[in-house]
């Protein structure tokens, strides 16, 4: 079964919010409860406190999903992080995919066109092809000027899709059509 995570992020509005943590539910933890694991190392319990002072919360959906960066490819400061927060090396699947993360590939063209980026999105979805290229549903799927397709980790593992950013930090890494 898919973890039920959101990323959480706090700001006055969803385009100048910085992420401060993630939300999650845990069937045991605090006898059933969602909770926020803050990256300032605090869980709080979502039921029973709220910080004082926090500004309006923003939430982006995990995937379920990761991109196909390399332990090797990790920044030092990232691939410490990772060690700090008490997984080792062996555990490193890619980085986690989020909602409204920009995704980019190195392995060639995403959709078959000449763009190189797509953004992740949720909802109902269908890209008009015929045949085995068909690809309809609701769900987590891909979007850039040249077509939406399912988002899977097979996709992400042909065309060696990494997170290069999101939305709200990196808008201009994703150009809609006509812009």
């Amino acid at each position: 079964m898919r973890e039920i995570k959101f990323e959480l992020r706090e700001g006055s509005s969803e385009q100048t919010s910085k992420r401060i943590g993630y939300e999650s539910y845990d069937p045991y933890f605090d006898g059933g409860a969602w909770y926020y694991v803050l990256d300032s190392d605090d869980i709080l319990n979502c039921r029973t406190y709220w910080p004082k002072g926090m500004n309006k919360l923003f939430r982006r959906q995990y995937t379920g999903l990761h991109d196909a960066t390399k332990w090797g490819q990790l920044k030092p400061a990232e691939q410490k992080a990772w060690l700090d927060s008490g997984k080792t090396k062996e555990e490193w699947n890619g980085k986690e995919i989020y909602e409204g993360d920009i995704l980019g590939g190195d392995k060639g063209d995403i959709l078959g066109g000449d763009i190189r980026t797509a953004q992740v999105k949720f909802g109902e979805y269908c890209n008009d092809r015929e045949y085995a290229d068909h690809a309809e549903g609701t769900g987590f799927y891909i979007e850039n000027r040249d077509g939406v397709d399912s988002l899977t980790q097979k996709l992400i593992n042909v065309y060696g899709l990494k997170v290069i950013g999101n939305l709200h930090e990196n808008p201009e890494l994703f150009k809609p059509e006509g812009k």
